[in-house]
């Protein structure tokens, strides 16, 4: 089933990655907007702007170094958004950085990378 409403940010360190995921996701259906991490990470009104903006309703977020600053990022875009209800995917090559953020919400998914794209088409799905 293609879903055209939902919304999904793509936040990542690298374009090209961004770009693959762009485009898996638009030929499933899905509205996407992206941002380089750290064009968004660079101070609490542009991940308040970004959020504003296109409301999200899952967000991939790529946790790239310095680790700890970024997972202090997805914890203020969490609080920013309101994502209650909502899911973010959290992928990274450094698995200390996902263990410090596994079990913080149930509303947060994660995923090592590297990782099966269809298996992150189908988190995104879910």
């Amino acid at each position: 089933m293609r879903n055209t409403s939902k919304i999904v940010a793509i936040l990542n360190g690298n374009l090209e990655v961004t770009e693959v995921l762009e485009e898996s996701l638009q030929n499933e259906g899905f509205k996407t907007v992206s941002a380089l991490v750290s064009a968004v990470s660079q101070g609490k009104e542009g991940v308040f702007n970004f959020m504003k903006k296109y409301n999200p309703a899952v967000i991939i977020y790529d946790v790239p170094p310095p680790y700890e600053s970024n997972i202090n990022f997805l914890n203020f875009v969490k609080v920013t958004s309101g994502l209650d209800s909502e899911c973010i995917i959290i992928t990274s090559t450094n698995s200390k950085a996902l263990k410090k953020v596994e079990g913080i919400d149930p509303a947060v998914e994660i995923i090592e990378k590297p990782y099966d794209l269809n298996l992150l088409i189908k988190m995104v799905q879910e």
